[in-house]
């Protein structure tokens, strides 16, 4: 299915010649990875080897059929063979837990896994009790044979031993596994061709002479790094180094040397040897726990340490596990360019070599003493086989006895492509106490200020990377530190969350009475399922001439045009046949006729104009192989009349936020309240956004059409045969019953197959139509995930008035919901029927509205629109009970329907089935005991609304020769059980056995006509029909019955022939049946425990009540209803689907990305009931639906994360507020929502002393003790609580913008000026430029100015606390400041910024008006030849540069009159319509017209200068969001006591926008200690915060950048001056610049205590774009790249008098307090000492003699002398330590 080792669906056994000894080891290995030249002396089983119909079944295939570890069957023959290996390669000697955790890499959507779990448990040796007892309960059934032959004497054939009968493979069984070997001559071998050339080495010298002998080469073993990053085009020579010898040992010298060449399997087994032999390898231990959690077994059986590590080299952002623990260690790596030319290298040297021509010998591991502490994490988005999120290795190196460092090593990965170590962080903690509170928050502030992770767009956030790596080195601590330091309620911090071996229960009656019919049966078709004889539809037997067809796509923003394609790419590839777009459709080119049902609108099979959505086929490559196929799509260019620069909409929000919404969105329905209550007490509004899902059918679309006499055979994976039929008709132009569809069995759908196989049917079709030949056409899964649509995404807002219980007095509820971009398949209408769940809707009005977006159509997922109907009820429910903090199920029960509602009772029975109140006193009682691990319980009850759907027939024929029976239906077996249900009923209508009964494939010969199967119905309404159908064949018998009296059932059918009776009749099941609609109900219970410090979860139990009437078939139900809440806990936890925003392209399309739950994520406790003595008087034989009601609760889990996470808050100490954790649950969103803060993670040993109280009489000398102690205390108390709160109460008085105050007086006028320097960028290639050369620049300057500042107008508001003034600037020149020899008269060249902003802004807005503009510079700027600007410095910058509007031409009129009216601000208007425009002349000495109001203070001296508005308005209109607002204060004033977890806020007026810069380390300043702050403009595309600033998230400038047209009129970009921390991309587009972090950052030292700014250096540099444009002579050859203009430096230095004044007023009164207090602290405690000591200065004195004498007299604690106190009372017991 994936081609990457990711599903486990092509797993098989492999006997592998082991190094050395060549002995045959059976492993699993994942064949879609495993080149064939790469099997050379394996020996290959199947799962068709190990057992069959013929030879008789293996005990593992039939133990899974038995337990019905099957439905779809597709992924199971992976499953048996996955097991098959780990039971045979361990002797059959395999744990339970052993068992469950060897299935990392085996992917199934239908079960659950439960019942494959179950299965295979049963072979371990301490199997629990009740899976042996259930083995032994299903031999009894005797359900089905495990042989297929008939044998008169001592079957032959059967497998009871789980050995595998080695005879299939041609071995005889008389020879152990054990005793082979396989006898090799080890010469390297070597298979050439014209297009490859493949050498298998043995020995390390051929691997070097090969490398030799070419130049493009490629080294591989296991080839498992193709599930990584996908290699399509190989080199020519292939180096196979699997078997060589000299890579595969391991040794021990001093350190462990293990070779590269070993597999990960291997090396684990190595691991665990060494771990327990060599006390100096005890970490390799927790390496093996760790690897064990890398891929998956059968990826780590072949898969290599040199591989992993090279994929490492080859993409360092890789974050592979080996390389991570390896360096924890210091490990070593040795490569070498030959035999003996070797070098041994870190590995971080290993990552920066040049490795052409080298191989990777070894990897060397250094033993370690105890003194070192080991502990590595892998944190992953589901349990099992995935790669990390951030993966971390800790090694600590102690001072033996100690807990002082000596050495750390600290180790991150997915960080960035650069990090590895956490290197600062390494440096300081060297030398201090590792479990120590000062310690952990010095580590803790410096890993975040370290760790700076990159943003991968498939991963989850840097922030949370970054915040997730500091929290597991607090997890390290909290793992490494001694029980006696620290908080127990801690310990569980410190270990990684593991689940406990699941177990299952199911509970349900059986009616003994009715048999077959509700008789607990495996699937009929499980057997062959398990032994891999299941035919699907691309198991069709190969053709000679058969060929491969696969999509052209535009991978192109939708809305773009297709014109053409360029094949010659395609077609140089040998095998490449043809190559068909939209106009060689015979027919009609759509895949979803007009009059189907449910499809309105047609959906071109390939985009013949424009494309609807990124991926969208356009086209068909045909080849010979289907690897050629796909490899010649990716070389078909599609050529586009048109590509769509703009952001494709792929959200409903972007939708709402769009102009477009008119269009897009359409209102389907409202519904109006019959009622309205009048008690509203609260008002709760919300909004709940739930998103998409991908289906995950194992089998992806699929369809083989095949051509035939009379037409076509088209075999298509369909759950609508009756629709592939049609279309494909249509588009061919040919009759409907020319096309023959058919169908056995679909390999999962889940609805994604309804409509959407129609696509791939018609794609196939058209190709053998062309062609005449049979094709094969099979989705890749990116294809599949790409072209395919999806769940449909939904958005809810909701208000809700209650009463103080929580009753709904009125409900309003509007929500959109996504169809892609075609209104087929709408679902608004559904989701509405599903809303009222179990509740009284009577004061409910909703409104649905569906929506058109830029992906692909929608379409049907497993329980669409009643899994979001329900979750929107639910969470409503949830915000109700929160707000009126009322038991959830209370608000529940007082808002259901009252009449036939047996949902109370549900929920009773369901409580005390799982104990439910005893539960949440023990989680309560867990949740007080630990701080960092959270537990939660939710109840949530459910109806589901089911309707029928329909037609769908079924044929039943009974053969007369031995009473068989066979039947065929309209609908299609896709692992829901239907043939077997059907079966049942057949065999309960009829009265026979139910061996007698099967079931043939359907297709549109025999059942023509038929609807889609879906909506959990279809088993309901065939068994319908079957049962008619039977009933019509036994009223034909009943004639013949009576007349022979009581026949056996084989007589009586065989007189019926004989007497002319039809033995074969039909039926149609339609709508209009006695077959009512009714409701489903269901309860359930789930207990999840959360790790705060990661997100990762366990979903400890799970107790789900379903009503499911009378069960056609219980163990099919069970395993539906298991099946289904699984995949709805993926859907709400790990299945997160991720877009290119820019582009629409799908990003997640691939196992490595796309996370379903694996079998770990099943929960660890699952039982599920049935209602008991339940009868569904409205159904097909008393039976309910069970396929999708079951998705429908799996929502559960989203409450119980959120009480998991708000008790952490609460605990946290955040106020108890509504927690919205974004869907799906991933662990980023789970532990984004706790709100973690670095002052959180602590040790808190606290020593807490109850002292009892006693009256005494003291000695004088302890009374002078009591004196010293007092002053000591006194000290400490005045020293450190007293005066730094006088302190602090005088600053804030002094600090506050009041009138009386220094501060207002310097804040109204700075009684010193600013230094403002300026550089200009000299052009020294301006000609060139102006043809289209890089620009190269020279940098001039600094032109100093003295920059006073003052503010006028100023006016105090009292009664809000401002102050408003404005602002007036002057600016003073100093030549002799400035640069050598600077007067300001130079002359410098640079882009004339005035042409370039109005081409610009005429570009943009104006487009034809550019060669109007054209003429106007002409006689504006006297027919310039460039659009350089030759002038000189001060006319620039202050004096002015002549704009001439003294023309009558009329362009150059139009354009000054536009000036007048649009730059009056920025210009200087002089007689004869002469304008003057200069850089900062307008603003020289002229108040500003801006008012700005800032808080002064007074009340709040925190809010000291913020900005509260700018000419009365609170905010801006500038940009978006938050970015209006005024954040910080004006830049002149500072809010004292700031700390180093503070960032610093101003709010820039010239740039429109506030800047934080943050804390960057300690510095000081002319002797008082200051804080150093930094900033830059930001990333604005990669930062959510700075988006905003953005014209839209996908159009913000590179990092760095900020375009300043909004800001100040003139399409302008600032940075930081010579694009210092910007887009390296910027560089590369001029010459001339140097980034220098000393010149060019933005830096701040600030005084804390006083928010002084002592030294303050503000720079940016402001660039323009020499946009290049054909439309404008001038322009047309300009490079189009962001050229720099110039830059200031506005600094600020605190003279010497201000810094003393400083000192003299707060600093020297602080250290003479600190120095007393000191003393008085020394002083009194030396003096009190001093006392004890003469206090006790017998006891001292004993001692001493006593010790000298030689002989040691053991003192009691009863003997000692108690003589010298007086004790007036009871003696008191010694005080308490807690």
């Amino acid at each position: 299915m994936c081609h990457e080792g990711g599903c486990g669906a092509c797993i098989v056994a492999a006997r592998i010649p082991a190094p050395f000894t060549n002995e045959l080891k059976t492993v699993a290995v994942n064949s879609c990875l495993v080149s064939v030249l790469s099997c050379h002396g394996w020996e290959i089983l199947t799962v068709e080897g190990i057992g069959n119909r013929i030879k008789g079944y293996h005990e593992i295939q039939s133990r899974l059929a038995k337990f019905n570890g099957t439905q779809c069957g597709f992924c199971t023959p992976g499953w048996v063979m996955n097991m098959y290996c780990i039971y045979t390669s361990s002797a059959k000697k395999l744990t339970a837990a052993e068992v469950e955790n060897s299935f990392a890499g085996n992917m199934c959507r239908c079960t659950g896994y439960r019942p494959i779990a179950d299965a295979f448990k049963s072979f371990a040796v301490d199997a629990d009790i009740k899976l042996t007892d259930k083995v032994i309960d299903i031999e009894d059934l005797h359900t089905f044979k495990t042989c297929g032959v008939e044998c008169k004497k001592k079957c032959v054939h059967k497998i009871n031993d789980i050995e595998t009968d080695l005879s299939i493979i041609g071995i005889s069984n008389e020879t152990k596994e054990e005793d082979w070997c396989l006898l090799n001559n080890e010469e390297s071998l070597t298979i050439s061709s014209a297009n490859f050339k493949w050498f298998k080495a043995y020995h390390l010298s051929d691997v070097f002479k090969a490398i030799n002998n070419c130049s493009d080469y490629k080294l591989i073993a296991g080839n498992t790094g193709q599930g990584v990053y996908h290699v399509v085009d190989y080199p020519f020579t292939i180096i196979d180094i699997s078997s060589v010898a000299e890579l595969k040992k391991f040794t021990v010298d001093v350190n462990l040397i293990i070779g590269a060449g070993m597999s990960l399997t291997e090396m684990m087994e190595v691991f665990l040897k060494m771990s327990t032999e060599n006390k100096d390898f005890f970490y390799l231990k927790q390496f093996f726990d760790h690897v064990d959690l890398v891929a998956h077994i059968p990826v780590r059986n072949i898969g290599t340490i040199g591989g992993n590590l090279y994929l490492k080299y080859l993409n360092n952002i890789f974050p592979s596990d080996l390389f991570l623990l390896f360096e924890t260690v210091g490990g070593m790596i040795t490569i070498a360019s030959g035999v003996n030319t070797v070098k041994r290298i870190s590995l971080t040297q290993f990552l920066k070599s040049d490795m052409r021509g080298m191989v990777i010998l070894n990897v060397m591991l250094p033993p370690l003493s105890t003194c070192n502490l080991v502990r590595t994490y892998k944190i992953m988005p589901r349990s099992q086989n995935a790669h990390a999120i951030v993966n971390a290795g800790f090694l600590f190196k102690l001072k033996c006895n100690t807990d002082v460092i000596q050495n750390a090593s600290i180790v991150f990965g997915n960080i960035s492509s650069k990090f590895i170590h956490a290197q600062e962080t390494e440096k300081i903690i060297v030398g201090k106490p590792l479990f120590s509170e000062e310690t952990l928050e010095m580590c803790l502030k410096s890993l975040s200020h370290e760790i700076i992770p990159e943003e991968e767009p498939t991963e989850p956030s840097a922030a949370y990377r970054k915040m997730l790596a500091v929290s597991l080195f607090y997890k390290a601590i909290l793992s490494l530190c001694p029980d006696s330091r620290f908080n127990q309620r801690y310990r569980s911090g410190g270990e990684a969350i593991k689940r406990h071996i699941s177990q299952g229960t199911q509970v349900y009656d059986t009616d003994k009475s009715v048999w077959p019919l509700n008789k607990p049966v495996p699937k009929i078709e499980a057997l062959v399922q398990c032994s891999g004889e299941a035919i699907f539809a691309n198991d069709l037997t190969t053709d000679m001439n058969e060929v491969f067809g696969t999509f052209v796509t535009a991978d192109v923003t939708p809305g773009s045009i297709v014109k053409d394609f360029d094949i010659s790419g395609a077609f140089k590839e040998p095998g490449v046949i043809a190559f068909y777009s939209a106009k060689d459709i015979p027919g009609d080119n759509t895949f979803t006729p007009a009059n189907m049902s449910l499809l309105e609108f047609d959906e071109e099979i390939l985009c013949s104009k424009e494309v609807k959505y990124n991926g969208q086929p356009v086209g068909i490559i045909v080849a010979n192989r289907e690897k050629v196929a796909n490899k010649a799509a990716k070389l078909v260019k599609v050529k586009y009349e048109l590509v769509n620069k703009n952001v494709p909409l792929l959200t409903i929000k972007d939708v709402l936020s769009s102009p477009e919404k008119d269009k897009r969105i359409t209102q389907d329905t409202v519904v109006e309240p019959t009622e309205v209550g009048n008690d509203v007490k609260f008002v709760i509004r919300g909004e709940l956004e739930l998103n998409s899902q991908y289906h995950y059918h194992m089998e992806t679309q699929t369809c083989v059409v095949k051509p035939t006499e009379d037409g076509i055979d088209v075999y298509s994976s369909t759950q609508w045969p009756n629709l592939v039929n049609i279309a494909v008709a249509h588009c061919l132009n040919i009759p409907v019953n020319s096309v023959n569809v058919i169908i056995r069995r679909v390999g999962g759908a889940y609805g994604g197959k309804i409509s959407r196989a129609g696509l791939v049917a018609c794609a196939a079709a058209m190709v053998t139509h062309l062609q005449g030949k049979m094709c094969r056409f099979v989705l890749s899964i990116e294809d599949n995930m790409k072209i395919i649509g999806k769940r449909a995404s939904t958005l809810c807002n909701f208000e809700v008035g209650v009463n103080a219980d929580g009753k709904i007095q009125y409900l309003k509820n509007k929500y959109y919901q996504d169809n892609g971009c075609s209104k087929n398949e709408t679902i608004t209408g559904m989701t509405l029927s599903h809303f009222p769940n179990c509740y009284d809707t009577k004061r409910w009005r909703i409104e649905a509205y569906n929506v058109l977006t830029d992906l692909p159509s929608t379409t049907w997922c497993r329980a669409p629109a009643s899994a979001e109907g329900i979750a929107t009820t639910e969470y409503i429910m949830e915000r109700i009970a929160y707000v009126v903090g009322k038991d959830p199920l209370q608000v529940r029960l007082s808002n259901m329907t009252l009449e036939d509602n047996p949902i109370p009772e549900l929920i009773e029975q369901i409580k005390k089935d799982s104990k439910y109140d005893e539960r949440v006193t023990e989680v309560n009682r867990f949740n007080t005991d630990n701080r960092w691990r959270k537990r939660a319980i939710k109840l949530i009850p459910m109806t589901y609304e089911l309707f029928y759907i329909g037609p769908y027939n079924s044929v039943v024929s009974i053969y007369y020769a031995d009473g068989t029976v066979a039947l065929t239906h309209g609908a299609v077996e896709m692992g829901q059980g239907i043939n077997t249900k059907t079966a049942q009923v057949c065999a309960y209508t009829l009265g026979i056995p139910l061996e007698k009964v099967s079931v043939k494939p359907n297709t549109s010969f025999t059942s023509p006509n038929s609807y889609a199967t879906g909506a959990s119905v279809g088993s309901e309404c065939v068994a319908f029909a079957t049962m008619k159908a039977c009933e019509q064949l036994l009223e034909r018998l009943e004639p013949v019955k009576k007349k022979m009296g009581n026949p056996t059932w084989e007589e009586l059918v065989f007189e019926a022939h004989n007497s002319g009776v039809n033995l074969q009749a039909s039926y149609m099941y339609k709508t209009s049946e006695p077959v009512k609609p009714y409701d489903i109900y269901g309860v359930v219970v789930l207990e999840v425990e959360v790790d705060i410090l990661t997100g990762n979860h366990d979903i400890k139990r799970v107790d789900l009540l379903e009503d499911t009437g009378r069960s056609l078939s219980p163990e099919v139900d069970i395993g539906q209803i298991e099946g289904a809440f699984v995949m709805g806990l993926g859907y709400w936890t790990s299945e997160k689907l991720i877009y290119d925003r820019k582009t629409g392209k799908i990003l997640t399309d691939r196992t490595w990305t796309y996370k379903p739950p694996g079998i770990k994520d099943l929960p660890a406790d699952f039982r599920v009931y049935f209602r008991r003595n339940s009868v569904n008087k409205f159904g097909v034989l008393q039976s309910k639906a069970t396929g999708e009601p079951a998705f429908c609760l799996a929502v559960v889990l989203t409450h119980a994360f959120r009480e998991a996470i708000r008790s952490a808050r609460l605990e946290a100490g955040y106020e108890d507020q509504w927690v919205d954790i974004e869907y799906p649950c991933t662990v980023e969103n789970i532990f984004s929502a706790v709100g973690h803060k670095l002052e959180h993670f602590k040790l808190h040993f606290i020593l807490q002393i109850s002292v009892s109280h006693c009256k005494m009489y003291f000695p004088k000398h302890l009374k002078i003790a009591a004196g010293f102690t007092g002053a000591a205390i006194f000290g400490i108390v005045f020293g450190w609580a007293m005066f730094p709160a006088i302190l602090k109460s005088q600053l804030k008085k002094e600090m506050a913008l009041s009138k009386k105050t220094d501060v207002r007086q310097m804040w109204e006028k700075i009684p010193f000026p600013l230094d403002f320097k300026v550089y200009l960028f000299n052009y020294t290639n301006a000609e060139e430029v102006h043809k289209g050369a890089i620009p190269i620049v020279k940098e001039i300057g600094p032109y100093h100015f003295e920059e006073w500042k003052e503010k006028v107008e100023v006016e105090d508001q009292e009664d809000t606390d401002t102050i408003n003034y404005k602002k007036v600037d002057t600016f003073y020149f100093k030549p002799e400041l400035s640069g050598p020899g600077l007067t300001g008269e130079e002359m410098i060249v640079m882009p004339h910024m005035f042409m370039m902003g109005m081409i610009a802004i005429v570009h943009r807005e104006k487009p034809a008006m550019l060669s109007m503009l054209g003429k106007a510079f002409n006689g504006i700027f006297d027919n310039p030849t460039d659009t350089f600007l030759r002038v000189k410095a001060l006319d620039l910058l202050f004096r002015g540069v002549i704009i001439n509007c003294a023309r009558t031409e009329f362009a150059p009129k139009a354009v000054c009159t536009a000036l007048k009216k649009e730059a009056a601000e920025r210009l200087i208007f002089e007689p004869n319509n002469q304008y003057r425009f200069s850089l900062f002349g307008m603003r020289n000495a002229t108040v500003d017209k801006h008012v700005v109001t800032v808080k002064r203070g007074i009340t709040n001296v925190m809010e000291v200068g913020r900005v509260v508005a700018i000419d009365g308005k609170t905010e801006q209109d500038k940009w978006t969001g938050t970015c209006n607002e005024y954040q910080g204060t004006d830049g002149t004033v500072f809010p004292p006591f700031l700390t180093e977890a503070d960032r610093l806020e101003s709010f820039s007026g010239d740039l429109c926008r506030s800047f934080k810069p943050w804390y960057q380390k300690k510095t000081s300043y002319r002797g008082i200690k200051t804080n150093r702050y930094i900033a830059n403009v930001g990333d604005l595309a990669n930062d959510p915060e700075l988006q905003c600033y953005c014209e839209a998230p996908d159009k913000c400038p590179p990092k760095g950048l900020m375009e300043m047209s909004k800001c100040m009129g003139v399409p302008m970009y600032v940075s930081l001056p010579h694009y210092y921390d910007s887009d390296p991309e910027l560089l590369k587009n001029v010459k001339g610049l140097n980034p220098d972090v000393n010149e060019h950052e933005i830096v701040i030292d600030f005084e804390p205590i006083t928010g002084t700014p002592m030294v303050a250096k503000q720079r940016v540099m402001f660039s323009m774009q020499l946009l290049k444009t054909e439309k404008m002579e001038l322009c047309k050859d300009l490079p189009d790249t962001i050229a720099p203009l110039f830059w200031i430096e506005e600094g600020l230095s605190l003279n010497k008098t201000f810094v003393n004044m400083l000192k003299h007023q707060l600093f020297i009164p602080k250290r003479i307090v600190g120095v007393v207090r000191w003393l008085l602290v020394a002083v009194g405690g030396l003096g009190a000492l001093a006392c004890l000591v003469f206090h006790f200065k017998d006891h001292i004195m004993r001692f001493a003699v006593s010790s000298d004498s030689g002989s040691v007299t053991k003192v009691n604690p009863e003997e000692i002398e108690q003589k010298e106190v007086s004790v007036i009372g009871q003696i008191q017991h010694p005080a308490k330590i807690d």
